[in-house]
């Protein structure tokens, strides 16, 4: 669903003039979403809408919405700088603060 969400807001007429304030969040569980080393080619993986997550993801990157990945959530995961997915970046603390304090809207799905 939030890959779904994060998609709509650049598509909209107000999202393409902003898409590049856009920012995808990857935190606890998804960030395997991110590795390309153990997470099966998400391809795979279809939503309800019946797009599959690649999809989304290859759309997000070339409306220019950045993805960032949680630096603590991927040290558990096992998620390296080296293996993560094209378009994704890993956050810092101070990345992340600068994220949500400047952010003009949050949305969050769990």
């Amino acid at each position: 669903m939030a890959m779904g969400l994060t998609n709509q807001v650049p598509g909209s007429k107000v999202g393409q003039k902003y898409a590049d304030q856009v920012t995808a969040f990857l935190n606890l569980e998804a960030v395997e979403l991110a590795d390309t080393h153990d997470v099966p080619d998400l391809s795979i993986f279809t939503c309800a809408s019946g797009r599959h997550l690649q999809q989304y993801w290859d759309d997000l990157i070339s409306k220019g919405v950045s993805i960032m990945v949680c630096l603590g959530c991927v040290a558990i995961s096992g998620v390296t700088s080296d293996i993560v997915r094209e378009g994704a970046r890993m956050g810092d603390m101070i990345s992340v603060q600068q994220l949500f304090l400047g952010a003009d809207k949050v949305f969050f799905d769990y």
